[in-house]
């Protein structure tokens, strides 16, 4: 290489080969090309290994707060995040365990509120399943006081047979449902027996049969069913019930 000036003032830089260099020149460029692959190698395996560790440290709490959004029960015992770093995630971190805190006060309110409620609804079920057959028993103590004034001793006495069994029978349903209301804290369990399923529909039809004339034909004699019989004379009281109310006046 040699400088190289023109009579105009521009200079430039002669470059003549030197070909008995060239194998050295050759030597040093492949060596200078293996050294800048080696250093480039060396960083990018310490940016990789570097990027990991930071991934990881940013991650982790990300991935904790998933965990505890996974677990996360409504009614269940939700566990709060514990971290101390003022940085975004801390802020994350603050507000699910405020969410925490919110869905609990609300489990808490929502629980009341249901209790509140099934105690509403036994309450409104007892009155009813009390109150459908004391109508019809009314009515057939004020019939059997009319009976009494008659002249016909006999009859009177086969209607206050057929009356006062009914009525005492009713008056054992009822206790029964009291007896269930006292018992709401323990599991109900039904009374399975076999039992004549054409009587107690007869029995029942017998307290409104004053009021309604042929309210109910019962076809099958002597059925027997294995089942809870306190529970199926509800059921045929609340139907006869709603079958009269459904009359027109």
């Amino acid at each position: 290489y040699m400088p190289l000036e023109l009579d105009n003032g521009k200079k430039y830089i002669l470059c003549i080969p030197y070909f008995s260099k060239s194998d050295e020149l050759n030597r040093d460029i492949v060596l200078l090309l293996v050294i800048s692959i080696n250093v480039a190698m060396i960083v990018i395996v310490l940016a990789f290994l570097l990027s990991s560790l930071v991934a990881d440290r940013v991650t982790q709490p990300l991935q904790l707060i998933n965990e505890k959004f996974r677990l996360m029960r409504i009614g269940g015992k939700n566990e709060k995040i514990a971290y101390e770093e003022k940085d975004e995630i801390g802020e994350l971190i603050k507000e699910y365990n405020n969410m925490v805190d919110v869905l609990d006060a609300n489990v808490r309110k929502l629980s009341k509120a249901e209790r509140e409620s099934a105690w509403r609804e036994m309450a409104r079920q007892i009155a009813h399943e009390i109150k459908n057959p004391l109508t019809p028993m009314k009515l057939n103590i004020q019939f059997l006081r009319r009976t009494l004034q008659g002249d016909n001793m006999e009859e009177t006495r086969k209607r206050f047979e057929d009356i006062s069994g009914v009525l005492m029978e009713q008056i054992d349903h009822m206790a029964s449902i009291a007896n269930a209301c006292s018992d709401f804290a323990k599991v109900s369990v039904a009374n399975n027996e076999l039992f004549n399923f054409s009587e107690l529909v007869e029995g029942c039809t017998k307290l409104f049969g004053n009021n309604v004339d042929r309210m109910c034909t019962f076809i099958e004699p002597d059925l027997y069913l294995h089942g809870d019989k306190e529970q199926l004379n509800r059921v045929i009281i609340n139907l006869l019930k709603n079958a009269e109310q459904s009359i027109p006046e």
